[in-house]
């Protein structure tokens, strides 16, 4: 499922990133750290963001154009709150409503963790400065995967280089070592 784990830092706060599906996901868990004190806790600042009207509007926006299996009727049981409330958690969007948005992961490096757009609402809601932070550390962490790609991609054309000369080489000794040797017929070969 994850490929492959990178860490951000903001405002002095480490966030992984983890890979799923080909979409980066931000542990919302330690992102929630920024607000959470004595009295919330990271998982209830958490599930106050998930309770909030307006992020189940923006969820549902993403999701009916992202994900053809969401299920967005079932939306409607959720809003039972007051006013700009509602009764939502990370694993019911999962469960009940089929949103690939979210990944809950249980253990000892579990945690919520979000998909980009989703943690860029949530990190402003947080706090528009470490909001700033969040984007700037993801650039730079996209910045780092791209120069390493670009490295992997010179090693291998190095390395098929230097293999093409080993069986050029190869190539010229054989011929060389033949009997009846045709020097156009070499040529024409490693051209």
């Amino acid at each position: 499922m994850s490929k492959h784990r990178n860490v951000l830092t903001a405002m002095g706060f480490d966030i992984e990133v983890i890979e799923v599906d080909g979409k980066d996901f931000l542990n919302m868990s330690q992102m929630a750290k920024v607000k959470a004190d004595d009295v919330y806790t990271a998982d209830r600042v958490c599930t106050k963001f998930f309770s909030n009207l307006n992020t189940m509007r923006f969820i549902e926006a993403d999701q009916l154009i992202r994900n053809p299996e969401f299920k967005p009727s079932g939306s409607a049981g959720f809003k039972v709150g007051r006013g700009n409330e509602i009764r939502i958690t990370a694993s019911r969007l999962v469960n009940e409503l089929n949103a690939n948005c979210v990944v809950v992961k249980k253990g000892k490096h579990g945690g919520i963790y979000i998909q980009y757009n989703l943690a860029l609402m949530f990190a402003m809601w947080l706090d528009p400065a470490f909001a700033v932070y969040v984007i700037e550390d993801y650039h730079r962490l996209k910045n780092d995967e791209f120069k390493n790609r670009d490295l992997e991609w010179i090693q291998n054309r190095d390395h098929a280089r230097y293999s093409y000369n080993m069986l050029c080489d190869a190539i010229r000794t054989q011929m060389y070592s033949a009997e009846a040797f045709n020097k156009d017929s070499y040529l024409n070969a490693v051209k």
